[in-house]
């Protein structure tokens, strides 16, 4: 057979080499390229993620903070006071700003979705309005189902907006760093909400000037080994981060909430399976509550 590369000239040699190696360059490029711009694609969907989730986190702490609080003042006798109104009123517009900031940000992620808590949102703010004329009024004269109702409404509606969080996020799962930084804050939330709950219903027995009913203490018992059994993980997902700063939060969970507030919490509750508790206790749980709960948040 002829071999035609031998006659050709060495000036011919050498453009059919450097048009080899460019069109490889151009095919090999073309595939970097394309992964970078997939790669683009995905941490700005990310990005987007993590905008519309940010928000919603702090909606939630908000929330948590007006469930439990709002469960003492329905359980108190008298009507709600100055101080709890302030307070009541504080979180809740912290979590309307973020609760708006998060639908703007949901809509361009998933419009149908954003709908949907606009929706649920506008029930619950009814709801909010009907809490509002109950704590005007003297226990006595309340309307005896709204307290449970108010629970299971508020307590619904943090887990949906908890549940739009990891929904938005399932969309870009890769297994990766972004997965487990998510589920991670996910389990955080949780952590405080059941470990929130379960403080909320020891604040409102001694509002109640009740000793804690066979019911509330089984429920306080379950919230609080969620809560336990969140903590476990969320100390142990840690470690996949090597961070300096989260470990020295974590500690200082430790400190403020394990330390310092739990002990507290073990104190009262023996006592109050026994006989009603002087009210100031209940003022003295909600005090070193505020900044317990705070740090679980950072």
């Amino acid at each position: 057979m002829k071999n035609h590369w031998g006659g050709w000239s060495l000036q011919t040699k050498l453009s059919s080499c450097i048009i080899a190696v460019s069109l490889f360059i151009m095919a090999t490029t073309s595939l970097w390229l394309y992964d970078a711009v997939k790669n683009l694609q995905h941490a700005q969907r990310i990005a987007e993620i993590n905008a519309c989730a940010e928000p919603f986190f702090k909606a939630i702490e908000a929330l948590s903070f007006e469930r439990g609080r709002s469960n003492v003042v329905l359980a108190a006798e008298a009507p709600i006071s100055e101080q709890n109104r302030e307070f009541l009123m504080g979180r809740r517009k912290l979590a309307d700003s973020n609760l708006q900031l998060g639908l703007e940000r949901l809509r361009r992620i998933d419009s149908a979705l954003a709908e949907r808590l606009l929706t649920e949102y506008k029930q619950f703010q009814l709801l909010q309005s009907q809490l509002d004329e109950q704590a005007q009024l003297p226990l006595a004269r309340r309307n005896s189902a709204i307290r449970d109702e108010w629970i299971r409404q508020s307590t619904d509606f943090i887990f949906f907006v908890r549940d739009i969080i990891d929904s938005v996020g399932r969309r870009e799962r890769t297994l990766g760093v972004f997965d487990i930084y998510h589920h991670f804050q996910l389990n955080c939330v949780e952590f405080r909400l059941f470990s929130g709950y379960s403080a909320s219903i020891l604040t409102a027995a001694i509002a109640n000037g009740q000793s804690l009913s066979p019911a509330d203490h089984r429920e306080f018992l379950e919230s609080r080994a969620k809560a336990d059994y969140l903590w476990e993980q969320i100390h142990n997902d840690s470690m996949d981060f090597d961070n300096l700063i989260l470990q020295e939060t974590l500690q200082r969970v430790y400190q403020k909430y394990y330390r310092g507030y739990r002990p507290m919490q073990a104190e009262i509750l023996s006592y109050l399976l026994a006989e009603a508790a002087p009210k100031e206790w209940g003022e003295r749980l909600a005090a070193h509550s505020v900044p317990a709960f705070d740090s679980i948040f950072d």
